[in-house]
């Protein structure tokens, strides 16, 4: 629980906040204070150096910022490097239902070399073995850059989509209740103007009429409306003759 031992950073409910806002439909936004989860390296990048393989260019003088969401996905298959408390002391992996946002800015280790079966190797190492084998062939060389985090923000976006889905079931609901009262009238009517002749429709009334428009599609209920229309217009044809 609250002294729970992990290997990585954690993101605690208490970290200072240096601003808190509302920003329109995004709802909250913490900009929470880093120098505590700030430090330690959360993950690396190879960029080659060879511009004709490399389709990126980042200056080594300067930070490479990347941000994201969730866990980057070069990691997202190791051991977990974040976690999240929650209020309750529990520490989880983070993941996308945290609601962060996460920025991490690389700044560049020095050059790495690395051999045909994936090994990285430092410069001197790359050197010694292009000496060796008689060609540059053997080792490719990259810039290794350390990311490590510099900017955390806590939203309310789980909470949001959320909402959102709630509202978007309701509004279904409430589509269907409306067909449903509609399809019930119109057979009424049927019923009434063709004096339960067999010729109309089987009418479901009631539960049984919810039931089934539930159980359709789209298309379904489409093909039911065509026929309801189809039948009346066929009713008034009869009456005018």
């Amino acid at each position: 629980m609250a002294n729970q031992k992990v290997s990585g950073i954690v993101i605690t409910p208490d970290m200072k906040i240096l601003n808190d806002r509302v920003r329109g439909k995004m709802g909250k936004y913490e900009e929470l204070d880093t120098s505590t989860v700030g430090k330690r390296v959360i993950y690396r990048k190879l960029e080659n150096l060879n511009p004709e393989i490399s389709d990126t260019y980042h200056d080594p003088d300067k930070g490479w910022y990347e941000e994201f969401t969730d866990v980057p996905l070069n990691i997202k298959d190791l051991k977990p490097r974040m976690h999240v408390e929650d209020e309750t002391g529990g520490i989880n992996p983070l993941g996308l239902g945290d609601g962060l946002i996460i920025g991490f800015t690389g700044t560049c280790a020095g050059e790495r070399g690395m051999t045909k079966d994936g090994s990285v190797i430092t410069v001197e190492e790359a050197e010694e073995m292009a000496e060796i084998s008689n060609t540059d062939d053997a080792v490719k060389m990259f810039n290794l850059w350390e990311f490590r985090i510099t900017k955390l923000v806590r939203t309310n976006g789980p909470e949001l989509t959320l909402r959102a889905y709630k509202s978007e079931e309701e509004r279904r609901s409430e589509n269907e209740s409306a067909i449903v009262d509609s399809v019930e009238k119109a057979f009424l009517a049927m019923a009434d103007r063709m004096g339960n002749s067999t010729n109309a429709l089987d009418a479901p009334t009631g539960g049984d009429l919810a039931s089934q428009l539930k159980n359709m599609d789209e298309i379904e209920r489409a093909q039911l409306f065509q026929r309801i229309q189809l039948e009346t217009e066929n009713d008034h044809n009869l009456v005018k003759e």
